[in-house]
């Protein structure tokens, strides 16, 4: 089945896993959402720095990963922990 939207909130480890393999599920034009692509500095203390410092490079290889593999993404930081909002057209932007 093809989809026009996928929405994933899952470990931050699998971020990469979910991106490649659910892409080519979403019909042209379509969208995936992850939830959670940043973290509030207001976690760290509930986190501990160690596991906090750990997400936070997690996130980041998630993003470098959308950069040089030429995704077409919008960063939501606005409030929360923010979303990804991924297109399947990269030439949507």
């Amino acid at each position: 089945s093809k989809f026009d939207l996928i929405f994933i909130d899952c470990c931050k480890d699998d971020y990469i896993f979910y991106l490649e393999n659910y892409q080519s599920r979403l019909n042209p034009g379509g969208v995936i959402i992850f939830d959670d692509i940043r973290l509030e500095t207001s976690k760290r203390e509930s986190l501990g720095l160690k596991k906090y410092n750990k997400i936070m490079q997690k996130l980041e290889n998630f993003k470098d990963h959308l950069k040089k593999n030429g995704f077409q993404s919008i960063i939501t930081t606005e409030s929360g922990d923010g979303m990804a909002i991924i297109f399947e057209n990269r030439d949507l932007l």
